[in-house]
């Protein structure tokens, strides 16, 4: 309950332990309007952004923990030229409405669940400009979006060398894929739970993406 609050140029270490016994490096709640800006995090277990709508992560380095950013129940966030290494998922992305995810580096997170950018019932995403890159998965939805008239874009991404490039249910409906480049993913597009992915719009206004195989 600390709103407009500010957490900039912070460096934050957690005990040497394994990743379910050390505590939160960052922990926002019910805090609306709060920018976290040029921190350094490393061996803690998550970043957690919860409850906190309108808010800003901005040129972060997180790495060595569990959930690089972790954010729920929240609506309305730009995350922007952040660093995302080493976790077990870079973002998650879970029960919200707003989300603006710009130029951020998604890289070896290959933990348990090993997801570059992780979406759950997620609705109106844009995701631009970012680079996914050898993960296990670069990017899981589900259910995302949720909310009737809403969508999930991705613009311009470079998703490469990951083990999936993409790991979608087929519940995950309204996408749309403009101008990104799946490079060198062991498995391009991948379908769990069954079912297709017929619909997505795989070009927006004549414009499609770049497949390297």
């Amino acid at each position: 309950q600390a709103a407009d609050s500010i957490v900039r140029g912070n460096t934050i270490h957690g005990m040497y332990l394994p990743i379910s016994r050390r505590g939160d490096g960052l922990k926002i709640f019910y805090s609306p309007r709060t920018l976290v800006e040029a921190n350094v995090m490393r061996d803690t277990r998550d970043a957690l952004l919860w409850y906190s709508p309108y808010s800003i992560v901005r040129g972060n380095d997180f790495a060595e923990g569990r959930y690089g950013l972790h954010m729920m129940q929240s609506d309305h966030h730009v995350i922007e030229e952040n660093i995302f290494r080493n976790n077990s998922v870079g973002i998650y992305v879970m029960y919200g409405t707003g989300f603006t995810l710009l130029r951020n580096l998604l890289a070896d997170n290959r933990g348990p669940s090993g997801y570059g950018i992780g979406l759950k019932e997620a609705s109106d995403v844009l995701l631009e400009g970012n680079r996914i890159v050898n993960n296990r998965a670069g990017v899981y939805s589900d259910s995302s979006p949720l909310q009737p008239g809403t969508s999930v874009t991705y613009r311009n991404n470079l998703i490469a060398y990951n083990e999936i490039g993409m790991e979608l249910l087929a519940n995950t409906q309204e996408n749309h894929f403009q101008e990104n480049i799946f490079l060198d993913n062991s498995e391009q597009i991948g379908v769990d739970g069954g079912g297709d992915l017929t619909r997505k719009a795989w070009a927006t206004a004549g414009r499609g993406n770049y497949w390297s195989d």
